[in-house]
């Protein structure tokens, strides 16, 4: 009876585990990755944000999330496609996004629309410091000038 109930878990046992552990689905091997101006834009104008790593004749989706404005590309061979799209009319940062249609792969960048911002002003004139160091050069070399005359008067007597 031991021996029976030893063998009936011993089986239940290797029912319950499996043989193989089953492999996960693979990620995808390529990520789209949108390129965006880094530069500030001209509120009112356009700009061309790029996707990398899409599939050769996939559709791709650019949308700039805050306006909806919004353009399709059909990736290239290369991998990559742009699009043209309106930069928004006012200032402030704004969330550029790409996907693909077919892979249904997203990715999103920032672009930055407005003025650049004017740093203040800090700082002095540099005038006024090379006036005082050549003031100071100036009497050190009278210094100079006095302390040779005084050696050689010296000397002398």
């Amino acid at each position: 009876m031991r021996k029976l109930f030893i063998a009936l878990c011993s089986i239940g046992a290797a029912l319950a585990v499996p043989a193989a552990a089953t492999a996960a689905p693979p990620y995808p091997v390529n990520d789209l990755v949108v390129v965006a101006p880094t530069t500030v834009l001209t509120p009112g104008g356009t700009f061309t944000a790029t996707v990398n790593n899409c599939i050769p004749g996939e559709t791709v989706v650019f949308v700039v999330v805050e306006t909806g404005a919004n353009a399709n590309a059909t990736c290239g061979a290369d991998g990559s496609a742009s699009a043209s799209l309106p930069t928004p009319d006012s200032s402030g940062t704004y969330t550029v996004q790409a996907t693909g249609a077919t892979s249904r792969q997203r990715d999103t960048t920032t672009i930055q629309v407005g003025s650049a911002p004017v740093l203040p002003r800090t700082g002095g004139d540099s005038s006024s410091a090379l006036q005082i160091a050549l003031m100071v050069t100036l009497a050190g070399a009278l210094l100079v000038g006095v302390t040779l005359i005084r050696r050689r008067s010296v000397r002398t007597a």
